[in-house]
C-alpha cells in the first residue's frame, strides 16, 4: 500500500472517530477511537486541518480537534483530491450533503477539464508533427461553458445573508470568474492555432 493511501486512510478513519464522537477530541483520543498509533493520528490530524476539514482549539497545555461544518465547496474539492472519503461519514460530521454534492460535480467537471486540456495539448503536438488535420469539435470549450453555467445556477440557489452562503457565493462567483477568462483564453489559443 502505498503512502498516500495509507495516509489517506489513517485520515479517513481519524475523521470517522470525530464524526461519530460528535465532540471534538485530542490526538490521542482520535488515536484510541480510531485504532491509529499516535504519530499516524498526528499526521492524520495535520492531513485533515490542511484540507479545512477540521478546526483546532487549545485546552489545556495541548489542543482539540473538531470537524470543522462551515466547508466551500472547495474544500471539499482540495479534501477529495486528497483522497479522504467525504461519504464515509454523512451528515454524522456535519456537512452539508448538497455542499458535498456541489462540491463533488465541481471536482469532476474540473478533472474533466484538465483531461481534455491535455487530451487537446497531445493533439496539438499530434498537428505539429503531421500534415494538417482537421480538428475535432474543441471540448474544453464545452467543459468551460458547462462549468460556468453550473456557477451561474449554484449562486441562483445561494440567495440570502447568511455567513456561509456569502462564503460559497463569493467562492463560485471567483471560480466562475476564472472559468470564463479561461474560457476566453482557450478561444483566444484556438483562434491564433487556427482551429475556431
Amino acid at each position: 500500500m502505498s503512502t498516500k493511501t495509507e495516509s489517506a486512510d489513517s485520515a479517513n478513519a481519524a475523521l470517522e472517530a470525530l464524526a461519530v464522537a460528535k465532540k471534538p477530541m485530542s490526538t490521542q483520543e482520535i488515536a484510541a477511537a480510531a485504532d491509529l498509533e499516535d504519530h499516524e493520528a498526528r499526521a492524520s490530524v495535520g492531513l485533515l486541518r490542511n484540507a479545512g476539514l477540521l478546526l483546532r482549539e487549545a485546552r489545556g497545555s495541548g489542543f482539540i480537534y473538531s470537524i470543522n461544518r462551515d466547508l466551500s465547496p472547495f474544500d471539499l474539492i482540495k479534501a477529495a483530491e486528497m483522497g479522504i472519503n467525504l461519504t464515509a461519514f454523512g451528515e454524522k460530521g456535519g456537512i452539508n450533503a448538497k455542499k458535498k454534492q456541489d462540491a463533488l460535480a465541481l471536482s469532476a467537471q474540473a478533472g474533466k477539464i484538465k483531461e481534455m486540456d491535455a487530451q487537446r495539448q497531445a493533439e496539438k503536438e499530434a498537428a505539429r508533427s503531421k500534415p494538417a488535420a482537421a480538428a475535432p469539435r474543441d471540448a474544453v470549450s464545452n467543459a468551460l461553458a458547462d462549468l460556468i453555467s453550473a456557477a451561474d445556477k449554484s449562486l441562483v440557489k445561494l440567495k440570502g445573508k447568511s455567513k456561509a452562503k456569502i462564503g460559497i457565493a463569493d467562492a463560485l462567483t471567483r471560480a466562475k470568474e476564472q472559468a470564463s477568462g479561461a474560457l476566453e483564453d482557450h478561444k483566444r489559443s484556438l483562434r491564433n492555432d487556427g482551429k475556431e
